[in-house]
């Protein structure tokens, strides 16, 4: 009995072509599946061809699907085709003809005919022919042992602040409606050492962040380390996770890494970390499949925020080939690799994903007098993504910052959706409070008798006030302004004081759900695995994954428009009016930085707006 995978528009020939027509009667994973007779690109000559053979016990309006057992380009090559989802299966008793045999190599093919000529011996066959035969058939036998596959490599760096196993760690004392003040003693103990109170606080920390989506994506990549594998599969993955920059699973956060981007928790420690646990994986990997050996690696790159500096910076470090840190550290000689792997690019090893979530380095150098994470000198960083770097890019990029501080490096492939950063990348809680101040704090000196409300510094907050609040505002929202004044010191005794200092401070303070993120979630995956990333099905029965209702249809817009089936994201007023109110969080304030102990350490506003609210966008390079 063999295995085969369903035929999706878009899926891959292995001649280098591709799937080019699909029935919208038949939908798979939100992706129309494709059959016999639809058209396919040939990747050597470019021209159109049809899909051959089907499966012959599965149709639609009477016509058989394509399976990758049952179907090939109708091209010169016969290429086989190349599923994009391995989640759904069917079986046939043996492999058709059609389809059998080797894949397709571009040194055999002829344009306009496919030639497969078997040669007629010259002479006939002398006993020495007859034994070279039989010590070439035992060699074949002895090679046909080794199992021979393509490794799927997922390496997942997650953003500053974000740890998967902090985050999990407290999973309980963040969900939503947890009501810690009615849980029994040893809970609330337990979420207090974490630094969560019963008035709904929760840490400044990575303790305090909710599991971000690169985190999610790790757990849905495909791992088959310690799982077995067909002995007739073409395929096996892994996947590492490198914590969020400035994090330690288990332990303090690192300030230092967290405030700069550098040191042993920082952005290109991260990358460097990376050789020694893909090494890990792949010796459980390989000692649990002795008798696999690797012939190519396809890698799939996935990054937030610093992490997705960190998954650029990764990417180039690959694209240096047998002078990458992971060829260093696993040499073209090493046993688990094909004789003759050499750390070729494009050839033994590919590039084929990259999923980027609002890359933000944002790298501080104090020692050369570089104090600003928002220009765009990045501490040596390898950030550029030229044309061809990987099969594909992609970045989310968060339409809603605006944050001084939070400069975005471009990609050729960036997708604005709404959001801030965290919206987009994740790690909010489920439910958080928003105690903010929302316009720079004011003062002005005035005479006595004026009153606070017509001071200039009443004016002054009023108008920098920036545009998402006065959005909120229009919808309802209110907002506090609170206006203190103090007389000026007298000069003289029993003189009467002529002026005073104004002080204002604009507030807001509401409640925001973390869902959001969810749908990019969405977003990512399904675009990873248009181009071949071997990530499961989103458990919709998954609490802290499903998506509530209200955001059904808005989050089939933003997966159509993401996904390039829509032209224009086209929210309604509604729509964009409910994201506001309850999904996009604030992530630009005046509120100064607290430590641990939750006091002021000096007017230091890391959050606070750009002038204009427009952010700043540096270019990929």
């Amino acid at each position: 009995m063999a295995t085969g995978y369903y035929i999706r528009l878009n899926d891959k020939t292995r001649c280098g072509g591709f799937v080019m027509q699909a029935t919208s009667h038949m939908v798979l994973h939100g992706i129309e599946q494709s059959r016999e007779g639809d058209a396919v690109r040939c990747g050597v000559d470019g021209k159109t061809y049809r899909i051959e053979g089907g499966i012959s016990h599965m149709t639609s309006d009477g016509i058989r699907l394509a399976g990758t057992l049952d179907s090939v380009s109708g091209c010169p090559c016969k290429a086989r085709l190349e599923a994009s989802l391995f989640y759904a299966a069917y079986e046939n008793e043996e492999i058709p003809a059609a389809v059998a045999g080797r894949p397709f190599s571009a040194a055999g093919y002829v344009q306009g005919a496919a030639v497969a000529a078997t040669p007629t011996p010259l002479n006939p066959r002398r006993p020495a022919d007859a034994q070279r035969e039989q010590d070439i058939e035992e060699e074949e036998e002895e090679v046909e042992q080794e199992q021979l596959i393509t490794l799927r490599l997922g390496v997942f760096f997650d953003g500053t602040g974000n740890n998967q196993a902090n985050s999990e760690t407290v999973a309980g004392c963040m969900a939503r409606d947890v009501g810690l003040e009615n849980e029994a003693e040893d809970i609330q103990k337990f979420c207090a050492e974490f630094g969560y109170g019963i008035d709904g606080s929760a840490p400044d920390n990575s303790f305090g962040n909710d599991t971000s989506n690169v985190a999610r994506l790790y757990d849905l990549y495909m791992d088959h380390s310690d799982v077995s594998i067909k002995a007739d599969a073409e395929e096996a993955a892994l996947k590492v996770y490198l914590e969020g920059i400035g994090t330690v699973s288990g332990g303090e956060d690192d300030l230092w890494g967290q405030a700069t981007g550098r040191g042993e928790n920082g952005v290109v420690a991260r990358v460097e970390q990376s050789s020694a646990l893909i090494l890990r994986r792949l010796r459980v990997f390989k000692d649990n499949h002795p008798e696999i050996t690797i012939k190519q690696l396809e890698i799939d790159v996935f990054g937030f925020s610093r992490g997705a500096a960190a998954a650029r910076h990764f990417a180039n470090d690959m694209r240096k080939g047998v002078e990458s840190l992971l060829a260093k550290a696993l040499p073209p000689s090493a046993s688990v690799f094909v004789e003759g792997f050499g750390w070729r690019v494009q050839h033994d090893v590919h590039l084929n994903f990259i999923g980027l979530f609002d890359t933000v380095p944002a790298i501080v150098t104090p020692l050369m007098l570089d104090f600003s994470p928002g220009n765009d000198r990045n501490g040596g960083l390898n950030l550029g993504l030229p044309t061809g770097a990987a099969r594909k890019v992609v970045q989310l990029v968060a339409r809603d910052e605006h944050r001084l501080n939070f400069a975005l490096i471009r990609t050729e492939n960036d997708i604005a959706l709404p959001g801030s950063h965290s919206d987009i990348g994740g790690g909010y809680r489920p439910r958080m409070r928003e105690r903010l101040l929302v316009a720079k704090p004011a003062s002005s000196q005035e005479r006595k008798t004026t009153p606070n409300e017509q001071s200039l510094a009443f004016s002054q907050s009023v108008q920098s006030v920036g545009p998402l609040v006065k959005r909120l505002v229009d919808q309802g929202l209110e907002v506090d302004i609170h206006c203190r004044s103090e007389d000026e010191e007298r000069t003289q005794e029993n003189q009467i004081p002529l002026h005073k200092q104004v002080y204002v401070m604009t507030t807001l303070d509401r409640e925001v759900e973390g869902d959001l993120s969810k749908i990019y979630l969405r977003v990512m995956r399904e675009l990873a695995v248009q181009h071949g990333a071997p990530l499961d099905v989103i458990n919709e029965h998954d609490q802290r994954l499903s998506l509530p209702t209200d955001l059904a249809t808005i989050s089939a817009k933003i997966l159509g428009y993401a996904t390039g089936r829509r032209t224009t994201l086209d929210l309604t007023a509604a729509e964009e009016d409910l994201l506001l109110l309850r999904y996009i969080h604030l992530s630009a304030s005046w509120n100064a930085v607290k430590d641990r102990n939750r006091t002021s350490i000096g007017p230091m506003f890391i959050n606070r707006p750009t002038d204009d609210y427009q952010r700043i966008v540096h270019d990929n390079r």
